[in-house]
């Protein structure tokens, strides 16, 4: 790929820019990467963002409240015939409407029914007939939803399609953006979803029906909301490590103004027109100043879009003033390091099938739902809008010092203790209002409940910088929009109790609140700590980082299978590497494998020399040989050969076989010895059959696993390789299966008379879970340049996929980078001997 180098960068005109990068150090390339992130991430460029981000917020927030405001009832009367148009309000109601009483035993006008003007009077009864149109007790040329459409009388129950919209937008649409903005960037999809809004708002002006109206509003919740929630993913993931929760909260302070400006007389009796003039003067004005801002750094690093990270990076440190001479090397090292597209999930379902995103989801959507039910229910207890500016003023006194006291509070302490101690802040403060309302000090409540706001809006605060850091950049908008709609929700069932159910008991209201955030207190604890860790990219890291140790579940064995990968020094060609290493990301953990064995510094155990392995029942029945689009293997269907001694105490038993080689024959194995690879590596994978049922549940339990490891080494034809070969035309395309009819003895794969290696380590692909002993046999056995050039002619894509149109091809490498080594200690028998005995 032809890389865009800014002018005035050194560059070695004998030595290509990327034989350059790779002769760099990864881990050197990657600091790089990071400390240049680090010095462009705050300036010009990302105020803009924030600019854009805090528009976005009051403009989603003044849709959501004039909404409610122009929901409310008002008063209503029968409106007069032409002939009777010349009469007073007064006397038309006197004349023409009956009086009736209402639910609280008091007489007034009728406002559904007037008398029939065509009638005659007989002993002063006169006929009731349901009007046919309504006058409205509003000041001139104004009007709301209510009057626009009606909603009253027969039509009230209308009213809940106006606020169910915002729930069925978010809930329905909101997770299909996000995807969206996964695949094409966060920038074209805001820009598409300002266009769509300002005609949605175009289209609810001109609708001459109620449903056309509703789904006209429908489309501006979700594009309102899409454009906030992605300007804010944008400016999170455009700002440096130091700046970004700084960013993140100022952006929010937009939320608790709006809130106290939601109270005013003013905003209580806006006009219709007014909303949509200011809705659309908002798009403008977001959409021209959107025009200067650039796509997501980490979003374009991730899905592997270099020569637009370049061009961004460049312009980024343009405008933030920045001497970034050599961008090139970091464009480079995401070229040689860390391609990551191959890891970006292309479905919806991707984030709840993976263990680890799955469970970050769930917990953070059962936080959203309830921070936005008491959101919202807030108007419940309070219903009330502030007369004079004397009580808005208290409101804010409250609400600002609470909200800005969340900047500290995120950024001194972890993110869940935050969390918890904000949430046990508003479940407290919840039930003292709760209190305040049951003793029916109305005042003193009041307050309580304006402080109730600003401890719910400080969750929310810190619920979304975990939302944007638990998740990794090629995910991200898919994620976040899944726990926005589990949010949306939220505020659905509030707008619920609030205008339909009308809940009168505000201290049921307040209880249900304070039991709702101590239940997130338990969601909480199944999300992992994210502040001051590395962000992740693909869905790999979320891997590496780990997870809290409550959402560990069983993979499916189809996550066991080896995927294509490279190592860090380069065994597999640049083409497969841009492919495969995207899952090849550095683990977290302690205990990852595979390792480069440095055979001096190998400890000799006296207890391996009285311990040998044992093999028992090695012959392989029932067979079956497959292509899963990153190897071929051997699966075992009836009970397979047991292994046992040596450092197991346990017995094991075999569950399948499969392959790992390189581009050439002298990079196909993934351990290396003293820095030396081999032509390729077997690895055999044995579950715990003592303490577990099956591979499945061994997988993610304690000493659940264990592979033994054969290297391969070019030399003659193996007999027992002749097998697999031959069926590899059967099974060339992914997916495909065939029979292996003849029984297969593992004891030929077996070196005679080798001694073994044996360490704590982990598998190889993912989950890279830490819970496998391997052992390493030290003498290859031979196999054919010809067996070898078999594997590497297996296709990772299915039959029915057009090879010109897909971007995978030939397994040519499958191999993974050897890992650190760190505390873990390699063992060998202390003396050579023969290891494995066959019993049978």
């Amino acid at each position: 790929m032809m890389m865009n180098v800014p002018e005035g960068t050194p560059v070695d005109s004998s030595v290509s820019a990327l034989e350059q990068a790779r002769c760099i150090p990864p881990s050197k390339l990657r600091q790089e990467y990071l400390d240049l992130l680090e010095l462009v991430g705050h300036g010009c460029f990302q105020l803009r963002i924030l600019f854009c981000a805090h528009l976005s917020l009051v403009m989603v927030l003044f849709h959501q409240w004039s909404t409610h405001a122009l929901t409310q009832p008002v008063d209503h009367w029968c409106k007069p015939p032409a002939l009777f148009a010349h009469l007073t309000r007064d006397q038309w109601l006197n004349v023409s409407v009956p009086v009736v009483e209402d639910s609280h035993g008091n007489r007034r006008h009728s406002q559904c029914a007037m008398y029939d003007l065509s009638t005659i009077v007989f002993n002063g009864s006169r006929l009731e007939v349901p009007c046919d149109g309504w006058d409205y007790d509003l000041p001139p040329d104004t009007s709301t939803l209510v009057s626009k459409w009606d909603l009253v009388c027969d039509r009230a129950p209308y009213v809940l399609m106006t606020h169910v919209y915002y729930t069925v937008g978010g809930v329905l649409g909101a997770p299909l953006v996000g995807q969206l903005a996964d695949r094409v960037g966060r920038r074209p999809v805001v820009f598409g979803a300002l266009l769509l809004s300002m005609v949605s708002v175009f289209t609810a002006t001109a609708a001459d029906s109620f449903p056309a109206f509703v789904v006209a509003h429908v489309l501006i919740a979700l594009c309102t909301s899409t454009v906030y929630f992605l300007t804010s993913i944008l400016l999170f993931e455009s700002s440096s490590s130091a700046y970004r929760t700084l960013y993140i909260a100022a952006a929010e302070t937009g939320a608790p103004l709006m809130q106290a400006a939601s109270m005013s007389p003013w905003l209580q009796r806006m006009d219709l027109r007014f909303t949509r003039i200011a809705l659309v003067v908002s798009m403008i004005v977001l959409s021209l100043a959107f025009h200067a801002v650039a796509e997501s750094p980490r979003w374009l690093l991730a899905v592997g879009q270099y020569d637009a990270l370049t061009a961004v990076l460049t312009r980024i440190a343009q405008e933030n003033d920045v001497e970034i001479g050599d961008v090139w090397r970091l464009v480079h090292y995401a070229e040689v390091v860390k391609p990551l597209q191959a890891g970006m999930p292309f479905q919806l379902s991707d984030v709840l099938l993976l263990p680890e995103l799955r469970a970050r989801t769930v917990a953070l959507s059962v936080l959203w739902f309830w921070c936005f039910f008491a959101q919202y229910s807030i108007a419940l207890v309070r219903p009330n809008a502030a007369t004079s500016p004397s009580q808005i003023v208290p409101m804010l006194l409250l609400l600002v010092p609470v909200y800005a006291a969340g900047y500290p509070l995120v950024t001194r302490w972890p993110r869940r203790t935050s969390l918890h101690m904000a949430l046990m802040v508003a479940s407290t403060v919840a039930v003292a209002a709760g209190a305040a309302h049951y003793s029916e000090n109305a005042l003193v409540a009041e307050h309580i409940v304006d402080l109730l706001l600003a401890a719910v809006q400080l969750c929310l605060l810190v619920a979304k910088l975990l939302a944007y850091e638990c998740f990794p950049s090629a995910v991200r908008a898919t994620a976040v929009h899944v726990v926005v709609a589990a949010g949306c929700l939220g505020q659905g069932m509030a707008q619920f109790l609030v205008d339909v159910a009308r809940v009168a008991d505000a201290t049921s209201a307040l209880l249900i609140m304070a039991v709702g955030l101590l239940t997130c207190e338990m969601a909480v604890r199944w999300l992992p700590e994210t502040k001051d860790v590395e962000l992740p990219e693909v869905q790999g890291d979320v891997l590496a980082q780990g997870s809290h140790p409550q959402q560990a579940s069983s993979p499916s064995k189809e996550e066991m299978l080896p995927a294509k990968r490279t190592s860090s020094t380069q065994p597999c060609s640049s083409r497969q590497a841009s492919k495969t290493t995207a899952r090849n990301t550095k683990r977290i953990g302690n205990k990852q494998s595979p390792v480069n064995i440095v055979t001096k510094d190998v400890t000799p155990d006296p207890y391996l020399r009285d311990n040998p392995l044992q093999w028992e029942d090695t012959g392989l029945r029932g067979t079956s040989i497959s292509n899963n689009g990153n190897t071929w293997q051997v699966s075992v269907k009836a009970a397979g050969p047991n292994l046992r001694g040596g450092p197991l105490q346990h017995d094991y038993q075999m569950e399948m076989l499969h392959a790992h080689w390189g581009k050439t024959n002298d990079s196909g194995s993934e351990h290396a010895v003293d820095g030396k690879r081999y032509a390729g590596e077997l690895h055999l994978v044995h579950f715990n059959a003592d303490k577990c049922k099956s591979f499945l549940e061994a997988a993610s339990s304690e000493e659940g696993l264990v592979v033994v490891a054969v290297f391969l080494i070019e030399g003659a034809a193996h007999p027992l390789l002749k097998s697999v070969v031959d069926c590899i035309p059967y099974i060339k395309h992914k997916g495909m299966k065939c029979v292996l009819q003849q029984t297969l003895d593992v004891s030929l794969l077996i070196p005679a008379g080798s001694t073994y290696w044996t360490y704590e380590g982990s598998l190889t692909t993912p989950p890279w879970y830490e819970n496998v002993t391997w052992i390493v046999y030290k003498q290859p056995i031979e196999v054919s340049p010809a067996q070898l050039a078999a594997f590497r002619t297996l296709m990772s894509y299915e039959e029915r996929v057009d090879p010109q149109k897909s971007s995978d091809g030939p397994i040519e490498c499958n191999v993974r980078a050897t890992q650190p080594l760190k505390r873990r200690i390699v063992r060998e028998p202390l003396k050579k001997q023969e290891e494995a005995t066959h019993l049978s």
